[in-house]
């Protein structure tokens, strides 16, 4: 979709790339009119450097958070994508006190119901976020490869682990994020969602509870079943 021209040196718009073939596989993150120059700051690269401040437009912030294979897609997601976000917690479940119940005109008091202490929760809380960035973090999976004895086995390729999206949003989305995966060492409570970048159409969801699971899946509560003494 490019060909290569030859321009005056005062005429170069931003960091030009040497060859087409540097194009191959880099989204465009901002709209590239026909017969402009295609330069690095157009697929967020800047000097070899992927450029974020570059692709911000006015009031949006960069905002990050990592994912597994499970979570992120299985790393399928790239720079220019269009994600949704979904969150994953655990809330415990309360009730009214036996002394609340007993003097509803005093003071409320509440207590965990035992046994749902950690009931999860599942909700799409943020939709059509376009993505800046995606990292590869790599490590090698068990013991610190060695170089291997002469005749020997090669150590084991770096396996990519966890990867970190870099999405545009606000500051009240890197608040949800935050509150979210509050501990980076966690991967798991939020989840990416690649979305067609058509598609910037928000869909209302109830969000996930073991309740709604029950009354709008249908989903079987399990019963007690008494067997015959014999």
């Amino acid at each position: 979709m490019v060909e290569a021209k030859q321009v005056d040196p005062g005429a170069v718009v931003g960091h030009p790339f040497g060859d087409p073939s540097q194009l191959t596989g880099r989204p465009a993150v901002v709209a590239i009119p026909e017969g402009t120059q295609v330069n690095q700051e157009a697929v967020g690269q800047v000097l070899g450097v992927t450029c974020i401040s570059c692709q911000l437009q006015p009031g949006e912030k960069a905002i990050a958070f990592q994912v597994d294979r499970v979570t992120g897609l299985d790393f399928l997601i790239l720079p220019g994508d269009r994600i949704d976000v979904i969150v994953r917690q655990n809330i415990s479940v309360l009730q009214v006190t036996s002394d609340t119940v007993a003097n509803p005109a005093g003071q409320q008091r509440f207590e965990v119901v035992p046994g749902l202490e950690g009931a999860p929760t599942v909700k799409t809380v943020l939709q059509n976020k376009r993505v800046l960035y995606v990292s590869q973090a790599r490590e090698v999976l068990g013991a610190e490869p060695t170089p291997p004895p002469e005749g020997g086995e090669a150590p084991p390729a770096a396996e990519i682990s966890s990867v970190i999206i870099v999405f545009a949003g606000t500051d009240q989305d890197a608040e949800l994020i935050k509150l979210a995966q509050n501990d980076v060492e966690t991967v798991g409570p939020v989840t990416a969602i690649l979305r067609s970048r058509d598609d910037d159409v928000a869909e209302a969801t109830t969000g996930i509870t073991l309740q709604l699971l029950i009354e709008l899946y249908g989903v079987p509560v399990p019963n007690i079943v008494l067997l015959p003494l014999e």
